[in-house]
């Protein structure tokens, strides 16, 4: 809990900070892609400082010598610091008006040429499509997200129809941007992977299912193909093709009910053990809340451990005398049967 305290405070203090200096640039004469540069390095830290480990694939498909639109999907705050850092051309943010607002932050966010769009309002968010196709035109490339907020439970919302209308207008190309894992509980997740090879001398591999319900809905296709062409080579559905080979058991966590990665439990390879947020709870931090429901770094371990002792891997005992170092407390009172 203190360290969480200390990375806000040290993270709205690098914001703070870089947010001065960008005006005062500004003032200075710094155009906009100094002030963007600027931006790239404010996420780049906050990146670092929050120990978030960002592996970058197709950058071959970003066009280095013509504007573009960047759209991406969108999981949490991370997804920000990501496209800044990672992205290796300058582009200008189309984001939601409510930021520009912000005192110091905001006006930064203008003198970099960010270009605020009111999604409630129809006609001023079509003015602002234009100012972005207007920025194109002037050979800079822009970025948005085009589900128009953060998804609630991984799965990729219906796109808005702007950043097409914008691509048509414009006449450039949409670069999909994908990011994956950046959902709060992916921290805790491969911090479990850590506490599992440091402690327990278990490896493990991550995975992040970015829609458990796409997931199913494609392996249900598949399976009903099959059903109806028995005399035809099978399909295999991607969440078994990927898993294929994989030694078992699966330990899958998530913020919502346990039942949304049940829903692919027919297609793993091995037995699945599903951690959620069952029940009803309330804490003043977010970790104390994981805690709470047990989908947190320590009881994703316990619950891998205690698979392996089911399959016989491991002696049950190993599995109590993680509780106690963890500092779990295996008597506290089951989240479902709080209300």
């Amino acid at each position: 809990m203190i360290r969480s305290i200390l990375l806000i405070f040290v993270g709205v203090s690098i914001t703070a900070f870089f947010s001065f200096w960008a005006v005062a640039f500004s003032l200075l004469g710094a155009g906009e892609n100094r002030i963007h540069r600027l931006a790239q390095l404010w996420a780049r830290m906050l990146l670092a400082l929050s120990s978030i480990p960002v592996e970058i694939s197709g950058l071959r498909h970003v066009l280095l010598d013509r504007p573009q639109i960047f759209a991406a999907n969108h999981q949490s705050d991370i997804d920000t610091l990501v496209a800044l850092a990672c992205i290796p051309v300058q582009f200008r943010w189309i984001a939601k008006q409510e930021l520009f607002s912000i005192p110091l932050f905001g006006t930064a966010m203008r003198n970099a040429g960010y270009i605020p769009i009111d999604r409630r309002n129809h006609d001023s968010a079509l003015r602002s499509l234009e100012n972005a196709a207007q920025i194109i035109r002037r050979g800079r490339s822009v970025m948005t997200f085009p589900e128009g907020t953060r998804s609630g439970d991984g799965t990729i919302q219906p796109f808005k129809q702007g950043v097409f209308h914008l691509a048509i207008s414009a006449g450039v190309p949409v670069v999909p941007v994908t990011i994956i894992g950046s959902g709060a509980i992916m921290q805790g997740v491969l911090r479990a992977q850590e506490l599992l090879a440091e402690k327990f001398r278990v490896s493990s591999d991550v995975w992040s299912a970015t829609s458990y319900q796409q997931l199913r809905n494609e392996a249900l296709s598949a399976d009903r193909w099959n059903r109806l062409h028995p005399e035809s080579p099978p399909r295999v559905p991607y969440v078994a093709e990927v898993l294929d080979g994989a030694r078992g058991p699966f330990v899958a966590a998530t913020d919502f009910m346990k039942a949304l990665p049940e829903m692919i439990r027919p297609w793993l390879p091995g037995r699945l053990v599903a951690l959620g947020t069952d029940g009803y709870g309330r804490s003043d931090t977010r970790e104390a809340l994981r805690r709470f429901f047990e989908v947190d770094a320590e009881s994703i371990v316990i619950a891998a451990l205690h698979a392996l002792a089911q399959e016989g891997a491991i002696p049950p005992a190993r599995v109590a005398e993680a509780i106690r170092d963890l500092g779990v407390d295996p008597d506290k009172p089951d989240p479902i049967d709080c209300g």
